[in-house]
């Protein structure tokens, strides 16, 4: 499916998804204005990570004071805004060229604050601590 496609049935979505929720999601926004709003929802939430108070999942607080916290914070706002200009050019190359930005700048936090915490390797041993 592509965002310049026609909008397709409810129920065929919700039946290739198997999820009812998606009956829901579908009819609000399709196409280029879902790749929009994403864009947009990274840039207006990516800086609630750098509220006092937020907690991990493990209950630590979340590092706001740390630098790279920030930085990585900062990078996923710029790449959002990015997304959105590119989104708005309604040129599916363009996109996806910010999606594996996007997808660099996820990584690049993950590798220090995610990932590994759960297999119990050392990645992620920076992360609420």
């Amino acid at each position: 499916m592509t965002p310049a496609a026609e909008r397709p049935s409810t129920l065929a979505v919700a039946v290739a998804l198997g999820t009812v929720y998606v009956i829901w999601g579908s009819t609000v926004y399709y196409g280029w204005q879902v790749i929009d709003q994403a864009a947009l929802t990274l840039v207006e939430t990516a800086p609630l990570f750098l509220v006092p108070g937020r907690r991990c999942e493990n209950g630590r607080p979340v590092p706001v004071d740390r630098a790279d916290w920030k930085q990585y914070t900062t990078a996923l706002v710029d790449v959002g805004k990015a997304a959105y200009k590119s989104a708005q050019s309604r040129n599916i190359d363009a996109v996806n060229k910010i999606a594996e930005q996007l997808n660099e700048t996820c990584a690049n936090c993950h590798k220090v604050y995610r990932d590994g915490t759960r297999e119990g390797n050392t990645a992620g041993a920076s992360r609420c601590q």
